[in-house]
């Protein structure tokens, strides 16, 4: 009996020292939680969209100062991730969505574009310290707004500084660590000196001028996307 006691005073306290699911500080994004996440955030937004959306895939790059480089080649999403020196953590990632040529809204090359959108998405939520998707998610709703009022918008995630950039027909997405050198100061949620207005709801999807982007936006209701 005595040791059956002891054992349910071990356990609790071994539930009181762990930390809850998707809140371990690791101090930066392991690489593993990133795929894993950009898997998981698709399947959020597939089950909230009607959408079959299947993962990008990553390949191993070259090398760069002893640091293991990951790419998604393309022409309209593409991502580069950098990891750490130790091969585990995330220390740089920039994902960039390019609006193609020749786009109208609502053809079939509007609405690959939409898709590889939705990628971008899964991507930039990749990168947050949180094991639910709905939470994730809030980020997106985050700059969306952001750059829905300047072309450039900042803030930080976990360990990690994010500026997003708008410029002609394209978004840049760029994580660096915090840990990172030669980094241009920072300044939390500074806009660009470029305070030129979007129309509300574009967030960092390019659309046709005249044309209004699709509604993503979640509710705590339901926590659907549009």
């Amino acid at each position: 009996m005595k040791r059956t006691l002891l054992l349910l005073m071990l356990l609790s306290l071994l539930m009181w020292a762990l930390p809850a699911a998707g809140e371990e500080d690791f101090g930066g994004q392991p690489y593993d939680y990133f795929v894993d996440y950009y898997s998981k955030n698709l399947t959020f937004i597939n089950s909230n969209t009607g959408k079959h959306l299947i993962p990008l895939t990553i390949s191993r790059g070259s090398d760069m100062d002893g640091h293991r480089i990951y790419t998604i080649p393309g022409d309209v999403v593409t991502a580069t991730i950098r990891l750490d020196a130790t091969g585990n953590l995330v220390e740089l990632c920039n994902i960039t969505l390019t609006s193609p040529e020749g786009l109208s809204y609502g053809d079939s090359l509007y609405n690959d574009f939409v898709v590889s959108g939705y990628h971008s998405y899964a991507l930039l939520m990749a990168m947050v310290p949180d094991g639910e998707p709905i939470n994730r998610y809030a980020l997106v709703t985050e700059v969306n707004d952001g750059l829905s009022r300047a072309d450039v918008y900042r803030t930080t995630v976990g360990h990690y500084r994010l500026v997003c950039t708008r410029e002609g027909n394209s978004v840049d997405l760029n994580y660096t660590a915090d840990w990172f050198e030669d980094v241009e100061d920072f300044s939390e949620d500074t806009p660009s000196e470029n305070t030129e207005q979007y129309e509300e709801g574009d967030g960092f999807y390019i659309v046709p001028e005249e044309e209004e982007a699709p509604d993503l936006d979640t509710t705590e209701e339901d926590g659907y996307i549009g």
